[in-house]
């Protein structure tokens, strides 16, 4: 399993000038063989078929982080498609004006199932959260309309 350009997919063959890349979404890549060496190429399989996931979530802010945190890694900890090491992580990113950053890295055990972990984590933290009161952060913008006064607009005329 290799990605590169942003394309992801299964090598399918190596030929003599080119080779092939079966795509995730069922198509055939066929590659020069001098593109491929002239790029950036990720294996993902050469090492193994473990990979890490990252979330990030914005909280609102009053939210225990402490508490907050400690339920992440219970999600994570449930999930046995999940690997206990290396360990999840729970790292506050920043602080913005609309929020506390947070972020979830976790590794999992098969590269092929990333989709549908990742997934099950969205769901398991959406649900956690809401029986435990833990908002996410929406960001809000205030709009003020004067109607005092009104806009000059070029090549209008005024019926006054």
């Amino acid at each position: 399993m290799i990605e590169i350009g942003g394309q992801s997919g299964n090598v399918k063959s190596i030929g003599f000038r080119s080779s092939t890349i079966s795509t995730a979404d069922g198509a055939d890549l066929i590659m020069p063989n001098g593109d491929l060496l002239n790029s950036h190429v990720i294996n993902w399989t050469l090492g193994g078929y473990r990979k890490r996931l990252y979330l990030r979530l914005d909280i609102q802010y009053g939210t225990d982080l402490k508490r907050m945190k400690e339920l992440l890694l219970q999600i994570v900890e449930e999930n046995d498609q999940i690997l206990g090491s290396p360990i999840p992580v729970v790292q506050f990113a920043e602080v913005t004006a609309q929020a506390v950053s947070v972020d979830l890295y976790f590794w999992v055990r098969t590269l092929k199932d990333t989709g549908q972990v990742k997934s099950d984590v969205v769901y398991g933290i959406h649900e956690v959260f809401q029986r435990e009161n833990i908002p996410f952060s929406i960001p809000m913008q205030k709009v003020c309309v004067d109607s005092e006064t009104k806009p000059d607009i070029p090549g209008s005329t005024s019926s006054e």
